[in-house]
């Protein structure tokens, strides 16, 4: 897994460095960082029964 998931990371580090993908790389980092969020904000209190 790790063998096919480091080739495609370092992929994608070489695309942010090329024109347009910086820009969208960084609202696709924006969007799952506030994604993430909303999720473990809307699971952890019906997980603890508040």
């Amino acid at each position: 897994m790790a063998s096919t998931l480091i080739p495609f990371y370092e992929g994608n580090v070489v695309a942010t460095s090329t024109w347009p993908w910086s820009q969208l790389a960084s609202h696709l980092w924006l969007f799952q960082t506030a994604f993430g969020i909303v999720v473990v904000a809307t699971m952890l209190p019906r997980g603890r029964g508040l």
